[in-house]
């Protein structure tokens, strides 16, 4: 590892499979510090974790993706570290990946750089390209994403009231509203797992519907147009695309998918939410819904 940039990585943990836990400790050779924030509502913690350079951090309850992320940011920018390495549980880095995203930082002195993204090859797809070289883009997932900590430092931390969804999309339209650039790494590979993905046909073409719980879209609606509402003068290109994507997830649920009738009932939810600027955790558990992850 170079002394001369120091990358740590987080992964957030939620009620993870029992296969899951063995191997989040397999890449430590690519970073110089592994912080693991744990949301669940189980014990998770592990023997394999009783190493100098990882640091488990209980929390006890569900906080959230977005606060889990700043307690690594923090900690992270506390111990000097220039970047961090944002993980899902249920992704597998390439063994070169933090090899590629340093190949970049020395090949290329990028003032402005607020994000690295890696080249995602999902396990439910086959026969993925991609361009050759690297490029900036508009909008990353977190998961193998690296974090300018300079930057975010300056544009702050991600949006705790947002829990989960979305938060990744916002940060990047934050870092970009001022000036920071979202560069992708074609040769930096992350192997991701959309989770429970069906494909369907409509016509001629081949449609893949994610069947999200109602409480996920709960959070995907009411993030979304608060998203909506604080970028749409920056970016009102992104937005566009966004809402036609927004309006073939509701015809996708519509055409394909169990529990119509509740899991719009829940998109209204979230959309009155954004109405009335009500964000963070939903406490009210006493509605009947499918509470999946």
């Amino acid at each position: 590892m170079d002394n001369k940039i120091k990358i740590s990585a987080c992964v957030v943990l939620y009620n993870p499979e029992n296969y899951i836990i063995p191997n989040i400790c397999m890449d430590l050779n690519q970073i110089s510090h592994l912080y693991i924030i744990d949301n669940s509502d189980l014990i998770n913690y592990n023997s394999s974790f009783e190493k100098d350079n990882i640091t488990y951090i209980k929390n006890n309850e569900n906080k959230g993706v977005a606060s889990a992320l700043n307690q690594a940011a923090n900690l992270a920018i506390a111990q000097g570290f220039d970047y961090l390495l944002t993980l899902d549980q249920d992704s597998t880095l390439d063994s070169h990946l933090v090899e590629r995203y340093m190949h970049y930082l020395h090949s290329n002195n990028n003032k402005f750089l607020g994000w690295l993204s890696p080249h995602y090859i999902y396990e439910e797809y086959s026969g993925q390209k991609g361009r050759n070289d690297d490029y900036p883009i508009s909008i990353s997932m977190t998961s193998g994403s690296l974090l300018n900590l300079k930057a975010y430092k300056q544009i702050g931390p991600f949006i705790d009231n947002f829990f989960i969804d979305y938060i990744d999309i916002e940060y990047c339209l934050r870092l970009r509203k001022e000036g920071f650039e979202i560069i992708k790494i074609h040769e930096a590979i992350i192997y991701h797992n959309l989770g429970i993905i069906y494909g369907r046909k409509f016509l001629f073409m081949n449609i893949s519907v994610t069947n999200h719980s109602p409480l996920r879209l709960y959070y995907r609606t009411r993030n979304r147009f608060f998203v909506y509402k604080t970028y749409l003068k920056y970016f009102p290109i992104f937005v566009l695309k966004d809402l036609i994507v927004f309006f073939n997830e509701l015809i996708k649920i519509l055409l394909y998918e169990k529990n119509k009738i509740e899991k719009y009932k829940w998109i209204i939810k979230g959309f009155v939410a954004f109405l009335e600027n009500k964000m963070g955790k939903y406490e009210n558990l006493t509605d009947t819904c499918v509470f999946n992850k």
